[in-house]
């Protein structure tokens, strides 16, 4: 089954409003994959433009319920859904194959990122934790110890981020395009997403 593609002169969407749908269809395509690439099973994206200001709500359902039978299992869980956590706001900045890392770093700080940012900070804590088994010396150390983690995952996020771009930005495009008039929620299913020839290939289905 093909996805339906929409024609443009359909839209009463604004096209500034649009472009903004992309970039969070971008955003929310990059959990997506990230999930998928990692190990976690996922189902439907959706996406709403309330308003002309960019205004939205978006999100992809990612299962996050896996068996951690041991400390390795649990850290290993950690790192996975700190990098797709980190892939979000990395893939928004996507442009010809490459992401903006000061861009993905400023948009971190802001909206729905802001939160997959103070969530992905929350497991590095739990991380520190478990790497570290006494007490830092001070909190200078803590947080030493905590920019050690942080970087080895944004960097790793990254490079899963440009090598996947083709499927995040393909899944993007195809949940955007879904995108009519302001307020509808576009929803593109994982069975839809499933059946799309690059994903079919990507991941063996």
């Amino acid at each position: 089954m093909g996805l339906r593609m929409v024609h443009s002169s359909r839209r009463t969407i604004p096209p500034h409003v649009l472009q903004i749908a992309r970039q969070v269809a971008r955003h929310e395509a990059g959990h997506y994959v990230a999930a998928r690439v990692l190990g976690f099973k996922t189902s439907d994206m959706e996406l709403t433009m309330h308003d002309g200001q960019g205004g939205h709500h978006a999100s992809c359902d990612i299962k996050l319920y896996q068996p951690l039978t041991d400390e390795a299992a649990i850290v290993d869980y950690l790192e996975r859904r700190i990098v797709v956590l980190t892939a979000g706001a990395m893939s928004e900045t996507l442009r010809n194959g490459e992401f903006d890392n000061q861009a993905a770093c400023d948009s971190s700080n802001t909206g729905g990122a802001m939160n997959d940012r103070a969530k992905a900070r929350e497991y590095q804590q739990l991380l520190r934790n478990i790497r570290h088994k006494t007490a830092p010396s001070d909190e200078k150390e803590m947080l030493d110890q905590l920019s050690v983690i942080d970087q080895a995952l944004w960097n790793r996020a990254s490079e899963l981020v440009v090598a996947e771009h083709e499927q995040i930005e393909g899944i993007a495009a195809a949940l955007a395009d879904r995108m009519l008039y302001l307020g509808q929620k576009a929803v593109l299913t994982g069975a839809e997403i499933d059946a799309m020839p690059s994903v079919r290939a990507r991941f063996g289905l």
